[in-house]
């Protein structure tokens, strides 16, 4: 008698922690969505050219306002994302003359997705971007300006809290551009579809 009422207590366990795990599954959530987004914050660069400046005793800005705007498709863990990079730029000045480098860039990333929760994730990013870069340099006798672009990696990594349709994010990337590599650190929002 003892052993029927145990495998009946037991099967009755069972059959309700598979209930149970039916409907957590019902429940869950399919992260699946396309989003657009826009962010702000600040690009460094670190080129050689501006230490070697910077030593001889050139007055160098390396950091600027940077932004970006993105779309993107995410499904599940993982989404890919396009996106617009305005870097800012980088000015160098001595006694009568003035050189600024400008910067921006348009990008194909793939991300991989780690959720803590529902809300919170954290992700990683690699990709590639054709860049732009203008060069501009004015003395008081004269004026000078060239153009270069290219392709290369981008990478970086950052944080994502889903709020509603909306989507709160932090990042750091690095924007590899020939020689030099730039760093930026920004902070923005995007809109789930």
């Amino acid at each position: 008698m003892r052993s029927i009422f145990t495998l009946s207590l037991l099967a009755f366990c069972l059959s309700s922690q598979a209930m149970a795990n039916v409907e957590e599954q019902k429940h869950q959530k399919t992260k699946d969505d396309i989003y657009a987004g826009i962010q702000a914050g600040q690009s460094s660069a670190d080129w050689d050219i501006l230490d070697q400046a910077q030593s001889q005793g050139v007055n160098v800005d390396e950091t600027d306002f940077a932004y970006k705007l993105y779309t993107g498709y995410r499904y599940k863990n993982a989404a890919i994302e396009f996106g617009y990079s305005n870097l800012g730029s980088v000015e160098a000045a001595v006694p009568n003359a003035k050189a600024e480098v400008e910067a921006d860039t348009y990008s194909l990333s793939a991300i991989a997705l780690m959720p803590m929760n529902d809300e919170l994730s954290f992700h990683a990013k690699f990709g590639f971007h054709a860049w732009d870069v203008t060069a501009k340099a004015n003395s008081s006798t004269r004026s000078a300006r060239a153009s270069d672009s290219g392709k290369d990696p981008v990478y970086g990594f950052g944080a994502m809290y889903d709020l509603g349709n909306y989507r709160f994010r932090l990042e750091a990337e690095r924007y590899e551009i020939d020689k030099v590599d730039v760093d930026f650190i920004s902070a923005g929002l995007a809109y789930k579809f």
